[in-house]
């Protein structure tokens, strides 16, 4: 298997080459082997007086001072590359070097950096892994630096926006709360989602989520013990499987009091197959799917790779056939369909209690399109009584002023 600390270095590092130009003098004070010399055709120079740069790679955590250390740089007129783990609970990432003198915010860097003379110029961080790209230039600079060349500073200035943009998602994430996973998986419309399935069920299972992703799930459900599943791991309890290579263990599935596959049937050859697995060991089910009658004459399915569209009826259906009721279910966005499914049982009740509130009650009805609308409506209709009154109002005053000149 592939060390995952090599791996972090390589991709941060062709990250940055996409920004550097070519050819530049190194002063390398990283630590640890950095692929980015060769990737950017560099030369190691041996002093700050011969360098274009400075190179802080995998080193400001175990720096004593970082501050002092970017001033001394600074003072030089230098300007400096660090690799950072902006977005990193050390604990989170086990393969990371022990041994951390501080970790920073992006907050506490940028504070660092600014009291030592540089501009964060950009931050930015590759598909994968905790480090970011930090850029950090001279305040002040000839017109003669290469940051300053028109075809470079554009491609920082294009980097830089792609990473204040990452930045801003990075922050959602922090001030939803969300526990787990990869904070470049954030979005709200899924977190969303989740939140009106975890409505549907108890709290303290042991939840199942197949297909977790940014595993919304672990907090919007309050599971007692949450166990997550996908293609590829976003933590280190991410059970990794293909469905489309193997069937679900029945021996993870047995662990469960309930299995989420939100967003995940769309994406298997074979839905049935895991369906039939669910059903054989009479597992409850939480399950979304994007409609076939919602969806926009297969755009939608090409350019999400879905291998499958069911409309609506053909699912539930297949539910039935597989031995499942419908016991709760909710209408999301138009577009998608969200079932709680119960083996059927001898006494008709679900294998499962409801959820608060849920027994008995109407589909949840999520569509913020038709909220917008109603609330546009209802400014209007507002706005139509405002101008009215207003228009009453005035006609009163003309007829009381008419009054008092005919007396």
């Amino acid at each position: 298997m592939r060390d995952k600390g090599a791996e972090m270095r390589e991709t941060v590092s062709a990250l940055a080459s996409e920004f550097l130009p070519r050819g530049l003098r190194v002063f390398d004070h990283s630590r640890g082997e950095w692929p980015l010399l060769a990737m950017i055709e560099g030369w190691e120079v041996g002093s700050a007086a011969e360098a274009d740069i400075v190179t802080l790679l995998g080193s400001a955590e175990f720096s004593d001072d970082l501050g002092r250390e970017l001033a001394a740089w600074r003072t030089q007129g230098l300007p400096v590359l660090c690799i950072v783990c902006l977005a990193a609970d050390p604990a989170a990432w086990p393969f990371l070097e022990p041994g951390w003198r501080k970790s920073y915010s992006v907050e506490d860097f940028d504070r660092i950096a600014a009291a030592s003379g540089y501009e964060v110029a950009l931050q930015i961080f590759p598909a994968t892994g905790p480090g970011a790209a930090c850029l950090l230039l001279p305040a002040e600079a000839e017109p003669s630096a290469w940051w300053r060349q028109p075809e470079v500073a554009t491609l920082i200035q294009a980097k830089a926006k792609l990473g204040e943009q990452q930045l801003a998602k990075l922050r959602r994430w922090q001030a939803s709360g969300s526990k787990g996973a990869d904070w470049r998986l954030y979005s709200e419309q899924w977190r969303r989602r989740a939140s009106i399935a975890a409505a549907m069920i108890p709290t303290g299972l042991t939840l199942l989520d197949v297909g977790c992703g940014a595993m919304y799930l672990e907090s919007e459900a309050a599971p007692r013990r949450y166990i997550p599943v996908d293609m590829e791991a976003h933590d280190e309890r991410t059970r990794v499987i293909d469905l489309n290579e193997k069937n679900l263990p029945i021996e993870w599935i047995d662990e469960a009091d309930v299995v989420a596959l939100m967003g995940v049937v769309e994406y298997l050859d074979a839905p049935e197959i895991l369906l039939k697995s669910l059903a054989s060991r009479s597992k409850p089910i939480i399950i979304s799917y994007s409609i076939q009658e919602a969806r926009t004459e297969g755009r939608e399915a090409k350019r999400n790779h879905w291998r499958n569209g069911y409309s609506s009826d053909e699912l539930e259906r297949l539910f039935s056939a597989l031995g499942y009721a419908i016991t709760d279910s909710a209408i999301f966005t138009k577009r998608q369909k969200i079932w709680r499914l119960d083996p059927a049982t001898d006494s008709g009740r679900p294998a499962l209690p409801f959820g608060p509130g849920r027994e008995g009650a109407l589909p949840i009805v999520h569509d913020p399109a038709a909220e917008r609308r109603e609330a546009k409506t209802e400014r209007r209709e507002l706005a139509r009584k405002s101008r009215l009154e207003q228009q009453a109002d005035r006609k009163t005053r003309r007829e009381a002023r008419l009054r008092i000149l005919q007396t």
